[in-house]
């Protein structure tokens, strides 16, 4: 399972694509995954389950008949045996369980870098995009134009006054 766990974090793309994307976004159409795909989800919980199901089985503990690594520690009669055991049960789970943390903390920072992506990229294509637009629109005069018939369009205006002063 170790292997499997670390392969899962390390197949993660922390990097976001190069190309801005294009907001907003089409909500008729499935929603960016990104960067982590719905399977890497999937694959931490069945590993998750699969270890639940390993511990069960190998350890049946509590159940007569079993003939599993509890019954034959408790025949052994020692308990160093058993609190050896014990312990090495203990640290297989938490080496999985720091694995898990290390490939989940992963896909959150990959999460992370996409949403500053979507954000930072998205918005300044959008904000380009937007000017590109106005200043390509004749009758628009650009983005800092004053409208026709405004108040800041005459110099002696009080709004022109308190914008100056």
């Amino acid at each position: 399972l170790f292997p499997i766990i670390e392969v899962l974090g390390d197949l993660l793309y922390t990097n976001p694509p190069s190309a801005p994307p294009n907001l907003p976004f089409d909500e008729n159409s499935p929603a960016p995954d990104l960067g982590v795909d719905g399977s890497f989800w999937v694959g931490i919980e069945r590993i998750h389950s699969a270890a639940k199901a390993f511990d069960r089985e190998l350890w049946a503990e509590q159940r007569a008949g079993s003939e599993r690594v509890w019954e034959i520690l408790v025949a052994t009669g020692s308990h160093t045996v058993n609190t050896l055991a014990k312990d090495q049960r203990m640290n297989f789970f938490q080496e999985l369980e720091e694995r898990g943390e290390t490939a989940i903390l992963r896909a959150l920072d990959t999460i992370s870098t996409h949403i500053q992506w979507v954000l930072v990229a998205g918005g300044e294509n959008m904000i380009k995009n937007r000017v590109l637009q106005n200043f390509s629109d004749k009758s628009g005069g650009g983005p800092y134009a004053v409208p026709a018939g405004s108040s800041l369009e005459n110099a002696n205006s009080p709004a022109v006054k308190s914008l100056t002063f």
